[in-house]
């Protein structure tokens, strides 16, 4: 078998490969996009804005920060009433 030959076949192979990674992640994209659209459409139904909704992920590090102190100190508080100390 010819080695131009060889090589013709694993091009194909490698732009097949890529093109579906490409349509794969083209599908992913477009998805999250309308997932997005959706989710800003109906909190706009809702009386919220898009700028609503982005203030609150700025926010959302320090919500989280809030999350996991509030939950220590409610585990530590059980943990100090179950006689664990």
């Amino acid at each position: 078998m010819p080695t131009n030959l060889i090589i013709l076949i694993a091009a194909l192979i490698v732009a097949l490969l890529v093109f579906r990674a490409l349509l794969s992640l083209l599908k992913t994209v477009i998805s999250t996009a309308i997932a997005l659209v959706v989710i800003v459409i109906i909190l706009m139904v809702f009386g919220f804005t898009p700028q609503d909704l982005i203030q609150e992920i700025i926010n959302l590090p320090q919500t989280l920060q809030q999350l996991v102190t509030e939950a220590r100190k409610l585990l530590g508080d059980l943990v100090g009433i179950a006689g664990f100390d």
